[in-house]
């Protein structure tokens, strides 16, 4: 009854973060891979009948949320809809997975409870939640993994075991969420040789299972010319870990932990009790395994994004349930003044977790974004059935207008538009995405086109990319000629 209490409360708070602002490039990527596999019956497709590859980054080729995505939008056709459902539920059903999985790794009712107010009100799992992207996915998947892992530590190892068929299988569906879960296994492995077991019957079992999930997945979804194109075009991107050649940034780890307060006070005192129960011990050694296997590859990617710590959930809560059950079951003097503080702690917590970004930047984050707003207009100026887009971000000006889409470059040649289409009828959109990125192309475009340029218009919101924004500094300009004339100009 308490865990359905807990559940309810969480559903509440997540009601209380739906976002309407479609966070670029994430929301974009996951509904147009949807769309491909409705439509190619590939992750990869055209942005348009005659428009470029997309996606054209390796790791955006993910396809476990779209095809739940799909899944929901067979019955309501909605995608938008059907993309809210996918986070927001299995936001919700993450609380119950929480409360099983710290009761069958602790087997203990207090800890798993913990486990499950903490998630409750995390603000990074309520919050990303609501903005439809893959973080709750992949945390549910994770949960379902590791609940597998530790059932199927309750049997003797044999081949052909069930359990750790599902666990592959569950491994797969992790993998095929967030490619990066592949670190998994490390912490995987070592919570099965701590059992002291035959270790290589487990990786027998559950390779095979998750190597014929992987192999059926990438046969039915992953063209090979396309993917081996895309992917060793990337090589040199995935070749460069450079962790440590620039100075060391903690400011993702600690707005994290700064807006999960409640969470990393808890996390705090749990890791140093795990520490000092020799029997708890191992948990606490899966648990960091866990989180560093993963923070180097979000670090990579940027150090300042906190919302990639949503990720490291799973394994965080394990020392955070541990930590806020002891301080709970505190019964000397300070019992009731530590209840005290906690009580009021976690009260700011809702507080702040059930306001979300609702304020942030005048409530911004919760309405229509800039690159939403651009495209909108851009959709209603041209003929999407003839005229091609030039555009700096192809993910909301192909959903939607759902013309033919292409991006640019920031050097020479600028474009890579085939030579059948130099007679075709382009629409250059110069907009704050394409002054910020790609500035030499606007410079030429700007100078050698200006007879070309048929509108301008403005948008009067915040322009958003990655971790920073930037005030609307130019309008939207939108210059129409034909693809042989911008070539020739651009030369």
């Amino acid at each position: 009854m308490f865990i359905f209490v807990i559940t309810i409360f969480g559903a509440i708070l997540r009601s209380s973060n739906i976002s309407f602002h479609r966070l670029y490039p994430d929301y974009y990527q996951n509904l147009i891979v949807a769309h491909n596999i409705s439509e190619f019956h590939s992750v990869i497709g055209y942005l348009g009948k005659e428009g470029m590859l997309y996606p054209d980054f390796f790791m955006w080729t993910r396809p476990i949320y779209p095809l739940i995505i799909n899944f929901f939008n067979f019955f309501i056709s909605n995608i938008d809809k059907a993309a809210f459902m996918t986070s927001f539920t299995l936001g919700i059903v993450s609380i119950p997975l929480v409360y099983f999985f710290l009761k069958k790794l602790f087997n203990n009712i207090g800890i798993a409870f913990s486990g499950a107010l903490l998630i409750a009100i995390s603000f990074s799992h309520v919050v990303w939640g609501g903005f439809m992207l893959t973080e709750t996915t992949g945390v549910f998947f994770s949960l379902l993994l590791f609940i597998s892992v530790l059932k199927g530590l309750e049997n003797k190892p044999l081949l052909a075991n069930s359990n750790d068929l599902i666990t592959g299988l569950l491994l797969a569906l992790a993998v095929f969420t967030r490619y990066e879960y592949i670190t998994f296994i490390v912490p995987m492995i070592y919570l099965y040789l701590t059992k002291n077991e035959k270790l290589y019957v487990r990786v027998i079992n559950i390779a095979v299972s998750f190597l014929f999930v992987a192999a059926l997945i990438i046969y039915e979804l992953f063209p090979l010319k396309w993917i081996t194109k895309i992917f060793l075009s990337q090589t040199d991107t995935f070749a460069k870990i450079d962790i440590f050649s620039k100075p060391l940034n903690f400011q993702g780890v600690w707005t994290f932990f700064r807006l999960d307060f409640f969470l990393g006070i808890a996390f705090v005192f749990g890791i140093i009790y795990l520490f000092r129960v020799r029997v708890y011990r191992k948990y606490l050694f899966f648990a960091l395994l866990g989180i560093f296997s993963l923070l180097p590859f979000y670090y990579r990617i940027n150090p300042m994004m906190y919302r990639y710590e949503t990720h490291l959930l799973p394994f965080i809560l394990i020392p955070s349930s541990v930590g806020l059950y002891q301080l709970l079951k505190v019964r000397e003097k300070l019992g009731l003044f530590i209840k005290m503080i906690l009580f009021l702690l976690f009260i700011f917590q809702c507080f702040i977790t059930w306001n979300g970004m609702k304020s942030w930047n005048q409530g911004e984050w919760m309405r229509s974004g800039y690159d939403e707003s651009a495209a909108r207009i851009v959709s209603s100026k041209i003929d999407q059935s003839k005229d091609l887009l030039l555009v700096s971000f192809p993910e909301p000006y192909y959903f939607y207008s759902r013309a033919s889409v292409y991006s640019v470059i920031d050097k020479p040649p600028f474009i890579y538009i085939q030579k059948e289409l130099e007679d075709r009828r382009i629409v250059i959109v110069v907009d704050m995405g394409m002054h910020d990125l790609f500035p030499r192309f606007t410079a030429q475009v700007r100078s050698r086109l200006k007879k070309y340029k048929k509108t301008e218009f403005k948008i009067d919101k915040t322009y958003h990319f990655g971790d920073y924004s930037i005030k609307e500094k130019y309008p939207v300009e939108m210059y129409i000629l034909t693809v042989g004339q911008l070539k020739s100009s651009l030369k």
